[in-house]
């Protein structure tokens, strides 16, 4: 956070006067891409459902709608850009209709009238924000009435003693937004956006909306489901009048129907126990339970209606003794999307709630029930439609520098009150306080106070990069994956970010650039590879005892195109169903072997993920005669030629049919200089490359003989390149593959070729491929660079059987 200066009430009265007898109407402004929803918006019906769905009165008015606006610097009346703006769509989206890019020395101000209805004389009135950001200031009638800082959570003003006794109101809010010059939490906002980073939100982004509530009203309370003990906890806040003396009723309702019921003082926790046998909510049966919190028992007194889940989230062991994600006291293998919650019209704001409901709905379809809200908070409403739908949410805490002491005070009083916003979404099961080591700090202190705060839920102390060793899980990431951190005994194991597999689809790009973890360069492609993330995970879950895995991501996100959607959700990469197959293991049957290649004859052999399917195999590929075969014993090839091949389950699922080629070669004879170094030569140069340099024109700054293939001779983290060469021998004529996984790029030379380019900069990026090399002598040489971030290289081969082998260097 940073310090804002007060405002001049003639700054004031100057946005007044200009914005009053605003002419224009809102007009959607353009943008690269549009949703199917982009039209749809207008100033009726923007936003208009009701923004609060756990804890709803009968009595609200919309605030949502054209509003006067000025973007102008801070501390003058220099005017930037004014217009009609469409609330609650960030200033730089098109739905706006500004869009533009604010400065962090520039101030917004938002300005338009209200009216009390009549039937609300007499109550207190409270202005809700869903949320604005970052700093808020808020005038009623010119007065001001309160600030607000943080750009994630809800806030309310009672603005009742700042009303005019008749006619309209005149609401104006100010905002100040640094973005990322300043140290608050952003998620992925940015001011110069690329990469992984992206345009900002700025000003109000969610529901604004006002209510009436009695002299003493409820304020806010939590319900702690105990569905070992068929009971709930509540907690009621109270405010207002009489708030200390405040006796409240808490009641559960089914079928419309009082269950139970308890009554007590507010701020006490009251228990209310469910007699009858209890309905869980789970992923299959989303079941809700209606609640209703009254205080006193008058007719005018205030009455809340919420809902909750009964549900548990814990750890515990599975048949094999090993640490699970529990769900209901039962291991759930937690199959997540990454969901960054970005659209390429509303930005941080989604167009309508049925966008809400598509992006959730086809994750759904594609068999994710599990979702990682990354880096941001959404609207209460996208929570309440995962809890009506039984989808998992991991909820991130949004990163900030977290930079300096103020920054870090203000940080923890945001995680505060997002913990405290979404408290009651049953949906939620696990909260992660950092990403990736941004912004961290403080991470034992951070997890012990959300245990505190709530006692409901897992943590997860750091997804990513720099765990600590607290919380309930241990979470990696892997680009494109996958892998296993290794075992605990008493913490859980997740692969918190892994795949990122990028297809640019033409016409539905934000730009005419768009990256991935790793390019694919067609649809068909994109599902071979995805299923072999797929198949290689199934063997993770129970070999390396994984308990949730993340595929990286629901959606592109402008030049970030590794989403299963593109940006416009227009366009579905994969077919949801094949998405679905894969997650539950009806992968088409593969090779054992890596090679696709062989020598003289080739065998192939089969294999599926999933266990019990009977195998067919045709040598036609795709003729409309193709003759297909059982298969019961290994295919031999004497020429090159394809294997197309597909599985039957005992239930009737089958998978889509598959084909491999295997291409026939010679093994190479190679020609290994007298004078070759017996060990490995490792050359270590020093410079910040973005690509793998030229080495003929460097000088090494170190030389060392090692024995094997590692980094850890090099004592460097950053800005170095190194150049490993070496002879192996092999003992008999066949196909040999090897496998580079590297952070950053690498390249590989096996006999005197080119075999692996990994060049780039990026995460672990496994690659393999095969060469055929007669019996004797090879040379090795292996190109590596690291420029800033994580580093890591693994290099190994394996043998004609397919099964990883020890290195045989030369003498």
């Amino acid at each position: 956070m940073r310090l804002y200066c007060c405002l001049l009430p003639l700054l004031l009265l100057v946005i007044q006067t200009n914005t009053t007898n605003a002419q224009s109407k809102w007009k959607a402004a353009d943008s690269p891409l549009t949703t199917p929803w982009t039209e749809k918006v207008s100033p009726e019906n923007a936003l208009p459902e009701y923004p609060r769905p756990q804890m709803t009165r009968d009595k609200w008015l919309n605030l949502n709608g054209e509003w006067d606006f000025i973007l102008q610097q801070q501390g003058s009346n220099e005017v930037v850009q004014k217009g009609i703006i469409l609330a609650p769509y960030p200033v730089e989206s098109a739905l706006s209709g500004i869009k533009a890019k604010v400065e962090p020395t520039q101030l917004m101000s938002y300005t338009r009238t209200f009216s009390i209805p009549d039937d609300w004389v007499g109550q207190r009135i409270l202005l809700h924000f869903g949320a604005v950001d970052y700093h808020t200031t808020v005038y009623v009638n010119a007065k001001k009435v309160g600030e607000h800082t943080g750009g994630y959570d809800p806030f309310f003003f009672d603005v009742t003693d700042f009303l005019s006794s008749s006619g309209p109101q005149q609401l104006n809010v100010q905002v100040i937004d640094p973005t990322d010059s300043g140290g608050q939490p952003i998620g992925k906002q940015r001011l110069d956006p690329s990469g992984i980073w992206y345009t900002a939100t700025s000003g109000i982004w969610q529901t604004v909306w006002l209510e009436p509530v009695p002299q003493t009203y409820i304020q806010s309370f939590r319900v702690e489901p105990d569905i070992d003990n068929n009971r709930i906890l509540v907690r009621v806040e109270t405010s207002g009048k009489d708030e200390r003396f405040a006796m409240v009723t808490a009641t559960i309702v089914q079928n419309g129907q009082p269950l139970s019921v308890a009554k007590g003082k507010s701020g006490t926790p009251l228990l209310l126990q469910i007699r009858n046998d209890v309905h869980l909510w789970s992923l299959n049966d989303p079941y809700l339970y209606d609640i209703e919190i009254s205080l006193g028992n008058k007719k005018d007194d205030d009455v809340v209606k919420g809902y909750f889940g009964m549900r548990k989230t814990s750890l515990g062991k599975d048949d094999q003794g090993i640490t699970r994600l529990m769900l209901n006291n039962e291991p759930v293998f937690q199959i997540g999307v990454l969901d960054q919650g970005f659209f390429p019209d509303g930005l941080y704001t989604p167009p309508t709630e049925a966008a809400m409901q598509y992006d959730l709905q086809i994750m759904k379809d594609m068999g994710f029930n599990m979702i990682r809200k990354h880096v941001k908070v959404e609207p209460a409403r996208w929570y309440h439609l995962c809890d009506k739908m039984g989808m998992l949410v991991w909820q991130d805490m949004p990163s900030a520098a977290n930079s300096s002491d103020e920054d870090q005070q203000q940080f923890k009083w945001q995680l505060k009150s997002m913990v405290d916003h979404l408290f009651n979404f049953p949906s939620i099961i696990m909260w992660v306080p950092f990403n990736e080591g941004w912004g961290q700090h403080d991470t034992e202190f951070y997890v012990e106070k959300m245990k505190e705060w709530d006692p409901t839920r897992l943590v997860n102390n750091a997804s990513g990069w720099t765990d600590m060793g607290v919380g309930d899980i241990l979470d990696i990431h892997a680009y494109p994956g996958p892998a296993a951190p290794p075992k605990e005994e008493n913490r859980a194991i997740a692969l918190g970010e892994f795949g990122g597999l990028g297809l640019n689809i033409r016409g539905h790009q934000w730009t005419s650039k768009g990256w991935g973890y790793q390019l694919i360069d067609s649809p068909e492609d994109l599902l071979t590879e995805y299923e072999n993330l797929w198949w290689k995970l199934y063997q993770l879950q129970d070999t390396a005892g994984l308990s949730a895995v993340i595929y990286t991501q629901l959606s592109d996100i402008e030049t970030e195109n590794n989403g299963l959607v593109t940006y416009d959700r227009k366009v579905t990469k994969i077919e949801p169903s094949l998405v679905k197959a894969a997650h539950e293991g009806y992968l088409p049957p593969r090779p054992k072997n890596d090679a696709r290649i062989f020598v003289k004859k080739g065998m192939v052999e089969l294999a599926t993920t999933k266990p019990g399917a009977s195998i067919s195999y045709t040598l036609d590929g795709l003729a409309s005669d193709a003759k297909w075969q059982d298969y019961s014993a290994p295919i031999y090839l004497k020429k090159s030629g394809s294997v197309r091949c597909r599985a039957t389950w005992p239930d009737g699922t089958k998978s889509h049919s598959q084909e491999y080629h295997f291409t026939k070669t010679k093994a190479i004879k190679s020609k290994v200089p007298k004078d070759a170094t017996a060990g490995i030569s490792l050359k270590v140069y020093d410079g910040s490359f973005q690509n793998m340099p030229d080495f003929a024109s460097l000088n090494p700054t170190n030389t060392l003989i090692i024995n094997d293939f590692t980094l850890s001779e090099i004592k460097k983290e950053q800005h170095y390149a190194a150049l490993f060469e070496t002879v192996i021998e092999v003992v008999e004529t066949g196909v040999y593959t090897f496998h580079v996984n590297s952070d950053d790029g690498s390249r590989l030379f096996v006999a005197n070729q080119l075999l692996i380019d990994n060049d780039g900069i990026h995460g672990m990026k496994p690659m393999n491929k095969s060469i055929a090399l007669k019996k004797g002598k090879h040379p090795i040489r292996l190109m590596f660079f690291q420029n800033e971030g994580g580093q890591g290289l693994k290099f190994w081969m394996a043998g004609p059987d397919g099964k990883q082998m020890e290195i045989k260097l030369g003498d």
